[in-house]
């Protein structure tokens, strides 16, 4: 199977609705909630909240999953219902001073230690 193929089917598994499907069966197996749709609209969003803001014009090249799920982690998720990160920006041309993420935590500790991750780890890579 080359990358071409694995492109394809990913596109089709996507554009199909099965990964959505997929999506709200884990979520339902995880906190045993139905209508998970009309949750989702719902979620409570954490008491701290920080934009993060690009600070040179440029390119997003890479965001690594894995870093950003670290990031998660360190703001309170998944313990903490409304922690997390909302990305504004994904693959593509930036601005100086565009907001490139949102961040979200119960702590404000833990909102200087994502602070500080992201510093250290560069979950996102511009160039």
């Amino acid at each position: 199977c080359g990358i071409k193929d694995s492109l394809k089917k990913s596109k089709e598994i996507l554009s199909s609705g099965k990964a959505y499907e997929k999506f709200v069966e884990i979520i339902q197996a995880q906190n045993g909630k139905k209508n998970i749709e009309k949750r989702i609209g719902d979620l409570k969003l954490a008491k701290f909240s920080k934009k993060i803001k690009v600070k040179r014009s440029g390119r997003i090249t890479k965001i690594s999953n894995e870093k950003i799920n670290g990031l998660c982690r360190v703001l309170g998720t998944p313990e903490t219902i409304g922690a997390g990160v909302y990305m504004h920006k994904h693959l593509g041309k930036v601005k100086k001073g565009e907001i490139i993420m949102t961040l979200y935590s119960e702590s404000r500790k833990k909102m200087r230690e994502s602070v500080k991750f992201i510093k250290n780890f560069k979950p996102i890579s511009i160039r």
